[in-house]
């Protein structure tokens, strides 16, 4: 007599269901999907240095502006680490956790092509020329322009 039987418990057949071998083999498939998935999905360098070039023009653009409305002048100064401002007075209607005087880069590959270069903000609504090029660690053939013209706003190009 079946033992389930003498216990009181209904008959389990015991060919249906899946086998612990059999899920393991589905597990280990999922698992190797999911990470092809999320490695290929990771940004290429060309990618993240235009991401890094936008960000960068939008900051540059934000704090022209400001040296603009305040009347004073502003330089950046571009470092391996990102870009921070120079002879930015403390602004006295505006508190400073909103003032972000530095701009990291996001990507520990992102390096600028020349450094120590110091970019002109404002005052005046006519910048000179200028330009800096981003290059990626990674990948020496991805670089990204971030330029100005003097007249209109900062902009990026692959």
């Amino acid at each position: 007599m079946d033992r389930s039987r003498r216990i009181g418990l209904p008959s389990a057949d015991l060919s249906s269901g899946f086998t612990l071998i059999e899920l393991v083999v589905v597990l280990a498939i999922v698992a190797l999907a999911t990470t092809l998935v999320a490695w290929s999905a990771r940004p290429s360098p060309q990618q993240q240095l235009n991401r890094e070039g936008a960000r960068l023009a939008i900051w540059l653009e934000g704090h022209r502006a400001q040296a603009r409305a305040a009347n004073r002048p502003l330089q950046a100064r571009v470092m391996a680490t990102g870009v921070e401002l120079i002879g930015s007075a403390p602004d006295p209607l505006r508190p400073e956790p909103s003032r972000p005087d530095r701009l990291t880069w996001l990507g520990p590959d992102t390096l600028p092509g020349s450094e120590s270069l110091n970019l002109t903000l404002g005052p005046e609504p006519f910048l000179p020329s200028q330009q800096l090029v981003l290059v990626s660690a990674r990948d020496a053939s991805a670089q990204v322009r971030v330029w100005v013209s003097g007249v209109g706003p900062w902009k990026v190009a692959p």
